[in-house]
């Protein structure tokens, strides 16, 4: 006996259908590589020691803000998109109800104004698929 489906039956099997088959042929999208990140910030050939390195990319769509210790190097807990990004440094942020302890604003003031500003710092950090470890060195 044939049994008549209704059109949104149909519509849903054919749905499923073609999404099987794009599984099937391996039609997801590729995983977009990814590189992590660490480095050194430095200003007349000293660390500096407060405040935190942001890094953008237009073309990636991607960013981050990552602290700078003590010792002036900084670490991105994660992969990011390979990519070429803009970089800057922004002063130190504490989490609510925390003050910024006052050696990471003293490091940080040690910064030239132009540094704290995608636009203006001319810093550049191009992050390659696997390990990157960069230095940015701050200018007048």
């Amino acid at each position: 006996m044939f049994m008549r489906r209704s059109p949104a039956a149909a519509r849903c099997a054919a749905a499923c259908l073609v999404a099987s088959v794009a599984g099937l042929l391996g039609c997801d999208p590729p995983e977009t590589p990814k590189g992590t990140v660490s480095g050194t910030v430095t200003y007349k050939g000293k660390p500096i020691t407060g405040g935190e390195v942001e890094l953008y990319s237009e073309a990636a769509g991607v960013g981050a803000n990552v602290p700078i210790d003590e010792t002036g190097r900084f670490a991105l807990a994660i992969p990011i998109a390979t990519a070429t990004y803009q970089a800057c440094i922004n002063p130190p942020h504490a989490h609510p109800g925390e003050e910024v302890p006052p050696a990471r604003m003293r490091g940080f003031r040690e910064t030239p104004v132009r540094a704290r500003d995608l636009k203006t710092s001319g810093l550049t950090v191009t992050i390659n698929k696997g390990v990157n470890d960069v230095t940015l060195e701050l200018k007048d």
